[in-house]
């Protein structure tokens, strides 16, 4: 069989970098450079996208505000909190306005003021986009469902 997404095969190499324009991904365990700023992990993983640099910092901040993570964009990723870290890997996934979001997870070890902006965040972007999600937690499946 033939596995797309968009209309880009999944087994072309030479399409790898147009499906990663189009699909945001938020794994179970936080994947991100400990040593770094947030800042500086949102750059990184927006030049992986290939999100131009004339829009980067612009889509950062765009980003670092609908998350209410403003106030960390300049700390370390290993200074944060658990919650904090599960909101900058929701942040990294987001990036760019992914027509497919797939999220494993994502509001796992956050406080209930974080799963409420991240959920929000997530449902004003469902109407443009296909977002898959596994979660222990009914409440966020009924709100995201919803």
């Amino acid at each position: 069989g033939i596995a797309s997404i968009y209309g880009h095969r999944v087994t072309d190499i030479d399409e790898i970098l147009d499906i990663r324009k189009v699909i945001g991904v938020c794994q179970q365990c936080d994947i991100h450079f400990d040593v770094l700023t947030v800042e500086e992990n949102l750059s990184i993983f927006a030049s992986l996208k290939g999100i131009s640099e004339s829009v980067k910092e612009q889509e950062i901040n765009k980003v670092l505000h609908d998350l209410d993570m403003d106030a960390v964009k300049h700390n370390q990723v290993k200074r944060l909190s658990a919650g904090q870290r599960r909101k900058l890997a929701v942040a990294i996934a987001i990036l760019g306005d992914p027509k497919v979001l797939l999220l494993d997870e994502p509001t796992a070890g956050m406080d209930s003021c974080s799963r409420y902006t991240v959920w929000n965040v997530l449902k004003k972007r469902k109407t443009n986009s296909v977002i898959v999600f596994s979660t222990h937690c009914m409440e966020e499946a009924d709100i995201l469902a919803g």
